[in-house]
């Protein structure tokens, strides 16, 4: 890495001053960027946004951290249960490569080396997991634009929501609606402007109503 860090600093100064220097892929990914254009990455991102005639709406969903954990357990279990130590033992002679020095592969290839257990390979699967989805979080955190609703929230608007349309529609028609990605768009609208939102929602679910 300090040979990669030195090109930076001699071939993109702005980004060995304001980028992530510790961080490999990104110094590879910045080198590559100005190798191919001569232009540092930075000077792609702090262009103009584009002006958009639609609003962005942004949502959330969030869990108890405890629940989050016990999640993060048992999919990893079910990875392996579902033979991920036999897709990573197919991919040893490619073990070099970047995309394969990610979570779950690189536990495995130890487990594979005889360096750990399968048992204690999962373990650290199971916390660099937890790790990344923390990491994950911190940075949506950052959006104060983003709306945060517990996957609770979400049933309540959706059984509410059909519960007000059953009252207007006959089954058939709601299971159509039910049936449309559009179902989707009334439970944002809801989320975000309550019983103010059931005008719109209506007059979406009207128009689509005949599947």
């Amino acid at each position: 890495m300090p040979w990669l860090q030195e090109k930076i600093r001699q071939r993109d100064s702005l980004f060995f001053e304001k980028g992530e220097i510790q961080n490999p892929q990104r110094l590879m990914r910045a080198l590559e960027v100005v190798e191919a254009t001569g232009q540092s990455i930075f000077s792609f991102r702090n262009k103009d946004k584009v002006k958009r005639d639609f609003t962005i709406i942004k949502i959330g969903l969030e869990i108890q951290k405890e629940e989050l954990h016990r999640n993060i357990h048992t999919r990893v279990d079910k990875m392996i249960g579902a033979g991920l130590v036999e897709e990573v033992r197919s991919l040893l002679p490619y073990r070099h490569l970047n995309a394969l020095q990610t979570v779950g592969y690189a536990e495995l290839f130890e487990y594979i080396d005889g360096s750990v257990s399968l048992e204690k390979a999962a373990e650290k699967i199971k916390a660099a997991t937890r790790q990344y989805a923390k990491r994950q979080l911190t940075w949506f955190r950052k959006d104060a634009a983003i709306k945060w609703f517990e996957p609770q929230q979400v049933g309540r608007y959706y059984n509410g929501l059909v519960i007000k349309l059953s009252k207007q529609y006959s089954v058939t028609e709601l299971n159509r609606i039910q049936n449309c990605y559009t179902f989707f768009i009334l439970i944002i609208l809801l989320c975000f402007a309550g019983d103010a939102g059931i005008f719109f929602t209506h007059q979406i679910a009207h128009h689509y109503k005949q599947g």
